[in-house]
């Protein structure tokens, strides 16, 4: 009985495991998975699925909330998963980290051992919306794959979806820093389009000239500044601090062809800015 603990001898799907998870945050209530609330063609509702209750109690309510508070203690501090912890919002869950058996015969080859690293939780823990799970293997030629590791990506997600769902962030968002005006991050790009953003927001703003197309953006005495940034034609552009979409846009106008790694803005390019573009150059972006 000891050994069913570790999970080896039990095989269950992500699926299985996230119901289980769910029926934890749900007070002990297990409910059978949707992947559809209903079908519609167009505005009419062809189909709907309600609400199917596998069972009303998987166990007492006091181990239930026994589980819920293992769960969140993951989190904090001496937990596995401590470095996923938010001062935002609250997130249970478990690590998992356990070998892979290669043909069911080994859990080793040529002296390598692979590893299959999870995470499955709920957030918010005190009142639970949302749910994941995150399974990562590992390869001959990565790293090992913990579920400490894999944990990172789940909150990746998670804070995705905070930032995405502002009813969440009023109710969570501590008051002190829902009433703090602090200047945003800004990405450098196209002037209309930041100038946009920005008059929606309501911040303000200093822009340093009105005939640039295309501006970097700074902080300066708790306001917004739009710097000019010049682009000449057959001249490498500047493209660091600008969003994919942008740098693209600009690199490919001035005939570059363009190769793309990583996400997020433009950390690095493999042309100087300035030099002279030869026909067919090519220019890898790097983003991060």
């Amino acid at each position: 009985m000891a050994q069913i603990a570790y999970g080896y001898e039990i095989e269950l799907t992500p699926l299985q495991i996230l119901t289980f998870y769910n029926a934890i945050a749900n007070n002990g209530i297990m409910v059978k998975p949707r992947f559809a609330l209903e079908i519609r063609d167009r505005s009419k509702t062809i189909k709907s699925f309600e609400v199917e209750v596998l069972n009303p109690a998987i166990c007492q309510e006091k181990t239930v909330k026994q589980a819920q508070d293992m769960l969140e203690s993951v989190t904090e501090p001496r937990g596995t998963a401590v470095s996923i912890h938010s001062p935002y919002y609250k997130i249970a869950g478990k690590t998992g980290t356990a070998q892979i058996a290669i043909n069911n015969r080994s859990y080793s080859l040529d002296g390598v051992r692979y590893h299959r690293g999870s995470f499955c939780g709920y957030f918010p823990a005190d009142k639970p919306k949302y749910s994941c799970i995150v399974v990562v293997d590992s390869s001959a030629n990565s790293s090992v794959v913990s579920g400490a590791r894999v944990a990172g990506v789940f909150k990746k997600i998670a804070d995705k979806i905070f930032a995405n769902d502002i009813a969440l962030q009023r109710e969570y968002m501590p008051q002190e820093l829902a009433s703090e005006k602090s200047i945003p991050f800004a990405r450098d790009g196209f002037r209309t389009d930041l100038q946009s953003i920005i008059e929606t927001l309501g911040l303000d703003y200093a822009l340093t000239s009105s005939a640039s197309e295309w501006v970097m953006s700074s902080v300066e005495d708790q306001k917004l500044v739009l710097n000019t940034r010049t682009i000449k034609e057959f001249v490498v552009p500047n493209v660091k601090g600008m969003g994919l979409r942008d740098a693209v846009y600009l690199l490919e106008k001035q005939g570059l062809q363009v190769e793309v790694k990583g996400y997020g803005i433009v950390k690095q390019q493999s042309l100087v800015p300035g030099q002279t573009i030869k026909n067919g150059d090519r220019i890898i972006i790097e983003l991060g």
